[in-house]
């Protein structure tokens, strides 16, 4: 394990912990995605057990479909523009909720294509933040930022629910969507990284050999 000198510099590495804080932020706004969604179709729209079946599909869909390859396709581009364009995605569908419900025109189509869509998204990102690393830290630093990553999602896995329930609670569940909307909209702070940070670490040609960051950093 790499020494307290080692921990230091990782975390004065700006563009480290601006790729954490951004990732925090973002595994927040899921949290509570996740939660408001279902609660908005029972308590706005009055779902079925069938149609909340279908939401549940359509929010978890993505990652069977694309999970696997999303790797490949995340290492054959640019990550910043896909970190960027998949927290700006989620915020645009999620701000339409609220936007929708106050107008009152919500639908369980919206919903399902608003879960189907962030959670598409979410996948895109949440590989793109993990193939970033090699280009944001040292070699001998990514045990410890992988680790830093991996640890602030799986408090916020455990910690999450709880306090998105909370917050539905006091604001409403349509309402509670524009929190998710705030915090996607957070990491415009992508922009402010230098873009020497934000290439390829690998040519296209021989992520196709290996099989994308998923697989190699898997």
């Amino acid at each position: 394990m790499a020494g307290p000198d080692a921990m230091t510099s990782l975390w004065r590495n700006r563009a480290f912990v601006r790729l954490w804080l951004a990732q925090v932020v973002s595994s927040a706004g899921s949290q509570v995605t996740t939660l408001a969604l279902p609660l908005t179709a029972i308590l706005v729209l009055g779902a079925t057990p069938g149609q909340m079946g279908a939401l549940g599909v359509a929010i978890f869909l993505p990652n069977l479909l694309v999970g696997l390859h999303a790797g490949v396709w995340v290492d054959r581009a640019r990550r910043r523009p896909i970190l960027i364009g998949a927290d700006l995605g989620r915020a645009i569908f999620l701000g339409s909720i609220p936007v929708a419900a106050m107008m009152g025109r919500l639908t369980f189509l919206h919903l399902a294509i608003v879960g189907f869509a962030a959670g598409l998204l979410t996948v895109f990102f949440e590989v793109a933040s993990t193939s970033i690393l090699p280009s944001v830290v040292a070699r001998a630093q990514l045990v410890e930022a992988n680790g830093a990553l991996a640890s602030s999602t799986a408090f916020l896995a455990i910690a999450g629910p709880g306090a998105a329930g909370g917050l539905i609670q006091l604001l409403g569940a349509p309402t509670n969507l524009a929190t998710a909307y705030l915090t996607h909209i957070c990491t415009w702070e992508w922009q402010r990284i230098r873009r020497s940070q934000w290439v390829l670490s690998m040519p296209a040609r021989t992520c196709c050999r290996h099989g994308g960051p998923f697989f190699r950093h898997g």
